[in-house]
């Protein structure tokens, strides 16, 4: 029956519990062949008919048989989107580099669209200067209490010259500490954290 087929790959996709299911070529090639004779059926019926449709028999069968194309269109264009979305979230988790045990599950293009998608977010963060996998979410605090870890010395920020000498405790911009404790200069100090050393 028309529509099965792409039913059967929404559900499947929907039951994945991988995240991301293989790609599935066989159900999408079997769809794109239900739309294309659910068309040709469409056409000769207007063909034979001189695309002057009376008889209100035809026309519901017609009109059926659009509703039947539409639908399998748009399920398939479902799976690809859903698919799509997967494999964006899937570049913020991962990074640039796709995971090997999910490799296997993109299709050709799917791969293409993987690198494109890193080239075309490298190339942004390239132009405006700002690492966009850094904090994936806002930050809840401006200010942040950090420890040194080891003498620096003196830096400049946006509110002037800091002093950083070991064990010192401070509140700093967030976007003032965030590189230095990447470098291990500084650490980040938790509330719930005893602050007595």
């Amino acid at each position: 029956m028309y529509g099965d087929v792409a039913i059967a790959l929404l559900k499947e996709l929907k039951r994945s519990t991988t995240g991301l299911p293989p790609h599935n070529d066989d159900s999408m090639r079997k769809i794109i062949r239900e739309i294309e004779a659910v068309y040709k059926v469409m056409l000769q019926t207007l063909r034979a008919n001189n695309f002057q449709v009376d008889d209100p028999s035809i026309a519901c069968g017609l009109v059926v048989h659009h509703t039947s194309l539409i639908r399998n269109k748009r399920c398939a264009l479902a799976y690809l989107s859903n698919r799509l979305a997967k494999i964006i979230e899937l570049w913020w988790e991962a990074g640039s580099v796709v995971p090997e045990e999910l490799k296997s599950c993109l299709s050709n293009n799917e791969a293409v669209f993987y690198e494109e998608y890193d080239k075309l977010i490298s190339e942004y963060q390239a132009a405006v200067d700002v690492d966009l996998s850094q904090d994936p979410e806002p930050p809840k605090e401006v200010w942040i209490e950090v420890r040194v870890l080891k003498d620096h010395g003196t830096i400049l920020t946006d509110d002037g010259e800091i002093s950083l000498k070991k064990h010192e405790q401070m509140f700093l911009r967030r976007s003032d500490s965030e590189l230095l404790i990447r470098q291990g200069i500084l650490k980040l100090i938790d509330a719930k954290e005893d602050k007595s050393v």
